[in-house]
């Protein structure tokens, strides 16, 4: 039997305020970075992110899943950099017009950061879960996600990029899945790489490990 599928996709019950204030954040939010994908992400920035993932040959993109694009998009956003800048800086920078709300969403991603999370608690009746980091012992965080709160149990390791806008805290739309006893393995292969990168590459050096660890025992996950 193969690895259990979680599915990130909307269900249909009834939503809450806090859901729709959720969902609302997240259709503003995916419509944003859209925009980010096309005005302010060259294309041989894309390339160099997929080749750091290992989805590009020459100059074509070579996607063996669904999710792969998802994967890519977000790592380029956020972790890969032209001229010392990411997608989301320049967009800041260029933009014609952003507003409040918009100001707000780059804000939080432009300070998101991924890690590697074990999940304590799960609440399905707030779409919540509690994540305990692994990388920053100290560090809990009470994340709104709809599917995961509903799919995940208790000690299944989640790496994904935590973006808090106001009072919600969510993925920033890609998170790999790992089951519990890899932990020790996990945190001990990523330390003893971490010694090798250079300053100011931690957190694209941090996406490429997970993401070929993923590929290597991750359990498959769905976005939609």
């Amino acid at each position: 039997m193969g690895a259990p599928s979680f599915d990130l996709s909307r269900p249909s019950r009834r939503e809450s305020d806090a859901r729709s204030r959720y969902l609302a954040y997240r259709r503003t939010a995916n419509e944003l970075m859209s925009q980010v994908m096309k005005r302010a992400l060259p294309r041989d920035g894309l390339i160099r992110a997929g080749k750091a993932l290992g989805m590009v040959e020459r100059t074509i993109f070579i996607f063996e899943s669904e999710e792969d694009m998802a994967i890519l998009s977000d790592f380029a956003l956020h972790d890969v950099r032209t001229r010392g800048k990411t997608a989301i800086e320049r967009y800041r920078e260029t933009a014609e017009t952003i507003s409040p709300v918009e100001e707000k969403i780059l804000d939080a991603h432009a300070a998101a950061a991924t890690s590697l999370f074990r999940v304590t608690a799960t609440n399905p009746a707030e779409d919540t879960l509690t994540l305990e980091d692994l990388l920053q012992p100290s560090r809990t965080v009470r994340l709104t996600d709809i599917q995961l709160s509903h799919s995940a149990t208790p000690n299944m390791l989640i790496f994904t990029r935590c973006v808090t806008f106001e009072e919600i805290t969510s993925t920033s739309g890609v998170a790999f899945v790992f089951p519990d006893y890899r932990d020790k393995q996990l945190v001990a292969d990523y330390l003893r790489e971490r010694r090798r990168v250079k300053a100011g590459q931690e957190g694209r050096q941090r996406f490429e490990h997970f993401y070929r660890a993923h590929r290597l025992f991750g359990n498959p996950i769905r976005y939609q």
